[in-house]
């Protein structure tokens, strides 16, 4: 089960060494304070939303990534939301996910994070549930990125991917779909700490959809504890770098 560091919670240090709180006047250090205190809260909840999908019978079980600068090498088909920042581009994605599941009357379960690093540049990670066909998760990727799908030979987990590799689509396929849906969590999780402080990315790192999200397991949370407990679902949230708990205590 999920647990929640005492003492610490894990962050990184800017190049300096120094916590990015520090050389800021009283007012800044509240507000930095705040921003630790929705990110300790953040973190706290994400494996819950991961593990909720699978109670609501909703797993997270493709795995979609999308690289917005690899992508600029593809076909750059008109439509496209390359240029835009990647806090939009984001909200974009996820709207349009939103939008096509909605029609089918699905829910929009995921979780995510973005990244990025010198080899891939700025992208996202997204763990979603999808059970339309893979052929509409494809096109939809092709109309935001401008990227088509390929009709080369793929890889055993690889289900889709663009001729430029700029978005990928990948499928659980390991033989205990728990523990793997907990590793990919973990995976997630260590993109958020880190790039809070270099590079800087706009605007959250980690998401979550409504329908998993703080106030929709809230109406379910003993039957969640319940679950986890059951299957087993064990998420350890180790990455590097380290930083005061905020003050308020646990969430």
């Amino acid at each position: 089960m999920y647990q929640v560091p005492e003492g610490t919670f894990p962050l990184p240090q800017s190049r300096e060494g120094t916590a990015p709180a520090r050389g800021l006047d009283a007012r800044g250090r509240r507000a930095e304070r705040g921003r630790q205190q929705r990110r300790w809260q953040q973190r706290a909840s994400f494996s819950d939303s991961a593990a909720f999908a699978y109670l609501r019978g909703w797993p997270l079980e493709k795995r979609v990534t999308v690289g917005w600068e690899a992508c600029t090498y593809g076909d750059r088909r008109p439509g496209h939301i390359l240029g835009r920042s990647d806090k939009q581009r984001t909200a974009l994605l996820c709207g349009a996910l939103r939008q096509h599941l909605r029609k089918h009357e699905e829910p929009f379960a995921c979780i995510w994070a973005r990244d990025t690093g010198g080899r891939h540049g700025q992208h996202i990670h997204l763990a979603l549930y999808w059970p339309l066909p893979l052929e509409e998760l494809a096109w939809v990727l092709a109309g935001l990125t401008g990227s088509l799908p390929s009709s080369g030979r793929l890889s055993r987990s690889v289900v889709a991917q663009s001729e430029c590799g700029g978005w990928q689509v990948k499928r659980n396929t390991a033989r205990e779909e728990i523990p793997s849906a907990a590793r990919w969590t973990v995976y997630l999780l260590e993109q958020e700490p880190r790039h809070l402080v270099m590079p800087a990315l706009e605007g959250k790192v980690l998401g979550v959809s409504r329908a998993i999200d703080a106030r929709a397991i809230a109406l379910h949370r003993e039957a969640l504890e319940a679950w986890k407990v059951r299957r087993g679902w064990t998420v350890e949230d180790k990455p590097s770098g380290a930083l005061q708990q905020p003050a308020g205590g646990q969430p």
